[in-house]
């Protein structure tokens, strides 16, 4: 899926710090559009509409990131002054 390369892409440039949140934020959005998505190219079938996220990530093969984030620790220098 084109989508799962774009989200993996934007998930490794912007992995700085405290991301799981964002993520989630992100992941949900995700979810609800591929699900709007299906129900427009199935014309109009509602069954896709309240189709579970686990049943997106297991049968549609949707990447679940929130799992997967391998993020980068910020590092700060302390200074003497």
């Amino acid at each position: 899926m084109r989508i799962n390369r774009v989200l993996t892409e934007w998930a490794n440039y912007n992995r700085m710090g405290y991301v799981t949140g964002a993520w989630k934020v992100v992941q949900g959005h995700t979810c609800r559009r591929l699900r709007r998505w299906m129900c427009r190219k199935h014309r109009g079938d509602r069954r896709y509409q309240n189709l579970p996220d686990l049943s997106l990530y297991e049968n549609y093969g949707l990447v679940k990131r929130t799992e997967r984030i391998q993020r980068k620790q910020l590092r700060a220098q302390a200074r003497s002054i």
